[in-house]
């Protein structure tokens, strides 16, 4: 769960305010079981198809947090750090 900032960076150390409360929202990354069904030896696209169909069906709050393939990892890390972003998430496929 994180709090999204005016300049859409989220923000995870505001999670205790209440004052972010109508703010806060979830980022969905993967989707590794489905009704009982586990999905972890799916081809992550068809996971996160999947995840983004429920997604769209979803209640407001939560959101896909898409995915961006790079050759270079040290080239998002410093793109991530001038943004000022909290942190990254990185698979190996």
């Amino acid at each position: 769960m994180a709090i999204t900032a005016k300049d859409i960076r989220p923000r995870y150390l505001s999670l205790c305010a209440s004052q972010f409360e109508a703010a806060r929202h979830r980022n969905q990354t993967d989707l590794l079981e489905l009704n009982g069904t586990d999905l972890r030896r799916e081809p992550i696209e068809v996971r996160k198809a999947t995840l983004a169909s429920i997604l769209r069906q979803s209640r407001p709050g939560v959101r896909l947090n898409e995915h961006l393939e790079h050759p270079e990892g040290g080239v998002v890390f410093h793109h991530a750090c001038k943004l000022g972003a909290e942190g990254i998430v990185s698979k190996r496929l």
